[in-house]
């Protein structure tokens, strides 16, 4: 993206120079050469002319247009950031709910279903999208899983804040958990 804008502002940069350089030559050249024709009374019936209408109407088109095609570049641009925003915070939201799924099958008391939520917990810790919070959440939701203290048959669902004799999750609802406020 960066390059394409230096390539645009050094395309600029170009036609600026090349218009400028015209210019001065038409002056230098004007100045040095008489003219052929009274210029005086050509410039007044060309700046008056229809021509002179139309080469005008040229301009303004160019313009409008160039103001135009920058408008759309920055609104398609704002809405690729709002698309792109809103793909993380669903994908955010379900990291969560998988979070939230693999903890449930840890406290079922089903050991199977525990090795399961357990890799998946393993899974997710390592998942791009998990930031060095949630990254910690498994961390702690692993090392409580594996202490010798804490088997599945101690504790029910997350969701149902039911715990062990400890109070792992005492007074936490996992629905109402937040997610955080970054959006990596």
């Amino acid at each position: 993206m960066q390059s394409r804008q230096r390539a645009r502002k050094a395309v600029v940069a170009l036609v600026a120079t090349t218009a400028l350089a015209a210019l001065l030559a038409g002056l230098v050249l004007g100045l040095l050469v008489p003219p052929i024709v009274d210029d005086a009374a050509f410039r007044r019936d060309f700046f008056t002319s229809s021509g002179f209408a139309g080469l005008a109407a040229v301009v303004a088109a160019i313009v409008a247009y160039a103001a135009t095609r920058q408008s759309v570049r920055s609104s398609s641009a704002h809405a690729r950031a709002d698309r792109e925003l809103a793909e993380r915070r669903d994908r955010k939201a379900q990291w969560w709910a998988r979070a939230e799924w693999a903890l449930n099958q840890i406290t079922t008391g089903d050991a199977g279903a525990a090795v399961i939520g357990l890799g998946v917990l393993d899974a997710l810790g390592a998942s791009e999208w998990a930031n060095e919070h949630e990254v910690e959440i498994v961390a702690v939701a692993l090392d409580y899983a594996l202490d010798v203290g804490a088997s599945p048959a101690e504790t029910t669902n997350v969701s149902g804040c039911d715990t062990s004799d400890d109070g792992w999750t005492s007074g936490v609802d996992a629905g109402t958990m937040p997610a955080g406020d970054d959006d990596a």
